[in-house]
């Protein structure tokens, strides 16, 4: 387990800079045709916020293993789980307004958002759920323990 206040802390203040980081992206090498810049800056961008997406589930993944030794960090990782889900559905509202054929990119970004989704769901679990489940809690410190 790791320590919660400061990891929290130091958590919350790496996720903020992935979740809008693909937006920000800009195209700066030239291009013969008009049409295939269009193209080349749709598929840098879903690289870019594939990466973004990857980052923010391993930022989900690490929230599991944060000693929760109060309801201030409950409720702080709470607030960072409706983020990812606020950032998923804004992601999902992202890519339903393209309209392009599916390429190696599209394909990339959308298993990547299926990912995030899955992860945010085993992080509500872990963190929501389980602990409230009679008898999680004892079966989860003897499993520490080990």
């Amino acid at each position: 387990m790791i320590s919660s206040h400061s990891s929290i802390s130091t958590l919350s203040q790496n996720i903020r800079p992935y979740l809008h980081k693909a937006d920000s992206t800009t195209i700066t090498s030239p291009v013969a045709n008009p049409s295939d810049r269009t193209i080349h800056e749709l598929k840098r961008e879903l690289n870019a916020r594939t990466k973004s997406i990857e980052k923010l589930i391993g930022f989900l993944q690490d929230l599991t293993w944060i000693k929760i030794s109060d309801e201030e960090t409950r409720t702080a990782i709470i607030d960072l789980i409706q983020i990812a889900k606020d950032f998923y559905t804004q992601e999902k509202e992202f890519i339903a307004s393209l309209k392009f054929a599916d390429s190696g990119e599209s394909n990339a970004y959308l298993r990547a958002l299926d990912d995030l989704q899955e992860t945010i769901q085993d992080v509500e679990s872990a963190i929501i759920t389980l602990p409230k489940l009679d008898g999680f809690n004892k079966i989860f410190d003897e499993l520490s323990e080990l």
